[in-house]
C-alpha cells in the first residue's frame, strides 16, 4: 500500500494504491506494518513566465471563467508515480500560479459588471427624468387648456350679459311704451265717455224743452201706463202698427 501527499492547490490529498497483484500472490492475512510516511522538504517552486531565457511576453487577458476551469481542472488531476513501491512516498510539485493577475483579472470582471450596472442605473435616472420632462409638459399645456377655456367663459358670460342688458334695455322701452299707450288709451276713453255724458245731458235738456213747448208729446208716465192701455196715435194703421212719425213743426209765434 502506498500513501501518496500531494500538496496541490494548497490542501493535502492523500491517495491510496492497492495493488491487486499482491492480493493474487499472497492471498493470506498479513500482519499490519508500520506505514513510513515521508514528506520533501525540496518543494519546487515553478513560477510561469519566469524561465531562464525565455523573454516572451505572457499571453494576452483572458476571461475568469477560463482560469477557474484550468485551476479545477488541475485539482481533479491525480498524480500516480511509475515507480512507487511499498513504503515510499512521492510527492508531486505544485505549481503556485501568478494570483494576483488573477485578482487582477477578476476586479477587471468586477469593474465591468459595475460599469455596466452604473450603465443601466444612469439609463433608468434619464428614463425618470424623461418621465418627469413629460409631466410637466403635460401639466403646463393642462393649464394652458384650463386658462383659454376660463377666458372664454369669461367672454362667453359677458356677451350674454351685454346681450341680457340690451334686451332688457329694449323690453323696458318697450313695455314704457305700451303703458304710455295705455294711458292715452284710458285718457280717450274717459274723454269719450265725458262726451257722451255730456250729449246725453244736452239731449236730455233737449227733449224736456220741446216737451214743454208742445213740440212732442210728454211720455206718460209709469203709472198711467198701468193702468190704461196707451192711445193710439193718429198715424197708426188699420192692423195696429203705427205709422210713420212726422214731426211737427215748431209752434208758431201766434
Amino acid at each position: 500500500m502506498e500513501i501518496l501527499l500531494e500538496p496541490t492547490s494548497n490542501k493535502l490529498m492523500v491517495d491510496y494504491i492497492f495493488f491487486k497483484e499482491d492480493y493474487e500472490e499472497d492471498p493470506k492475512e498479513e500482519p499490519d506494518e508500520d506505514v513510513n510516511i515521508k514528506l520533501k522538504d525540496d518543494v519546487e517552486l515553478i513560477f510561469p513566465y519566469e524561465v531562464e531565457g525565455d523573454k516572451t511576453l505572457p499571453p494576452r487577458d483572458v476571461s475568469f471563467d477560463s482560469v477557474s476551469s484550468d485551476s479545477e481542472s488541475e485539482e481533479e488531476e491525480v498524480y500516480v508515480a511509475p515507480e512507487a513501491t511499498v513504503g515510499t512516498i512521492t510527492q508531486k510539485p505544485y505549481v503556485i500560479r501568478d494570483f494576483s493577475r488573477g485578482l487582477f483579472k477578476a476586479s477587471h470582471a468586477r469593474a465591468k459588471i459595475m460599469e455596466v450596472e452604473l450603465g443601466t442605473c444612469q439609463t433608468e435616472i434619464a428614463l425618470l427624468k424623461s418621465k418627469d420632462r413629460i409631466r410637466e409638459k403635460e401639466r403646463d399645456l393642462l393649464n394652458h387648456y384650463l386658462e383659454n377655456v376660463e377666458r372664454a367663459m369669461s367672454n362667453v358670460l359677458e356677451r350674454v350679459s351685454v346681450l341680457e342688458s340690451g334686451e332688457n334695455a329694449t323690453l323696458k322701452k318697450r313695455l314704457a311704451e305700451t303703458v304710455t299707450k295705455l294711458v292715452s288709451a284710458r285718457m280717450e276713453c274717459d274723454t269719450t265717455e265725458r262726451s257722451l255724458h255730456e250729449s246725453q245731458m244736452w239731449n236730455k235738456i233737449f227733449y224736456l224743452d220741446m216737451v214743454r213747448i208742445g213740440a212732442v208729446p210728454k211720455p206718460p208716465s209709469e203709472d198711467e201706463d198701468t193702468e190704461r192701455p196707451r192711445k193710439k196715435s193718429k198715424n197708426s194703421t188699420s192692423d195696429g202698427t203705427e205709422g210713420p212719425f212726422e214731426p211737427r213743426g215748431p209752434p208758431s209765434d201766434s
